[in-house]
């Protein structure tokens, strides 16, 4: 990936050169930078996903994992509860129901423990 900085030299520079050019041409440009943008864009994500891979093939990790899940909204508006499990053992290791089952959590129902003894309390509704 390329690496982010506040500035722009590289556009400033450019922009006489931009100015210069007629309606038609900038027209073609604004088409190849569109068609730029999405290659980039496609390349980023095939990185992200790759290094993804490599995160949960080696510690187990999903994208929630790493960046969270988006939160639902009942219908009070409350954000609804993502951890509907969790390891006894660590308490750290969530799993929201949703998706593949994370390592730890394949592992004990494979021994034979019941999911159940894994599920988060529901927290009391405030009223």
């Amino acid at each position: 990936m390329q690496e982010k900085t506040g500035r722009h030299e590289n556009v400033d520079a450019l922009w006489p050169q931009v100015k210069a050019l007629s309606y038609p041409e900038l027209k073609v440009m604004r088409d190849a930078i569109g068609a730029e943008m999405q290659a980039q864009a496609l390349a980023v994500r095939q990185e992200l996903r790759e290094r993804l891979a490599v995160a949960d093939e080696d510690y187990g990790l999903t994208i929630e994992d790493v960046i969270g899940s988006r939160k639902r909204r009942g219908n009070n508006g409350d954000v609804a509860a993502t951890a509907t499990y969790q390891n006894p053992a660590k308490p750290g290791e969530i799993w929201n129901g949703t998706g593949r089952k994370p390592k730890w959590l394949k592992a004990r129902l494979d021994a034979g423990e019941n999911l159940e003894r894994f599920a988060v309390p529901a927290e009391p509704q405030q009223e």
